[in-house]
């Protein structure tokens, strides 16, 4: 056996290591940098991501709501129903859905900065004050 000076650093052990996770993606979209950050941070915590799409209806959901907002006619809903491919009748559904819940979600994010709890951190388990 050949005693060598080793040619690869963390990176690539941890490429190996983990060749059948998503590590190896990580390094290639966020760079080592980044990468090592995320996984100090958040090394062994369960992260759920969600699907893009979820994220793609949100949009959708929330520029139906204010198009509807601004005007509730037959031609804007049929426009929308064009634009997004869905029915109108889901148009309809998806503004009634928004409508309900608009409030909620005002009042939660109103709540969540005025007892600080939209802070972004870098902290492990931080603690908040009571």
């Amino acid at each position: 056996m050949e005693n060598r000076p080793l040619d690869f650093g963390v990176k690539e052990l941890a490429l190996y290591i983990y060749r059948d996770s998503l590590v190896p993606e990580l390094f290639e979209l966020l760079g080592e940098e980044l990468t090592m950050e995320l996984i100090q941070i958040f090394g062994g915590t369960r992260i759920v991501i969600p699907p893009y799409k979820k994220f793609l209806d949100m949009k959708r959901n929330l520029e139906i709501y204010e198009s509807m907002s601004v005007c509730n006619s037959n031609q804007v809903i049929t426009s929308l129903a064009k634009k997004y491919e869905i029915t109108e009748v889901w148009v309809r559904e998806l503004y009634d859905l928004m409508k309900r819940q608009v409030n909620s979600i005002r009042e939660y994010l109103d709540s969540s900065k005025k007892n600080g709890n939209l802070n972004i951190t870098t902290e492990r388990n931080p603690r908040r004050e009571a």
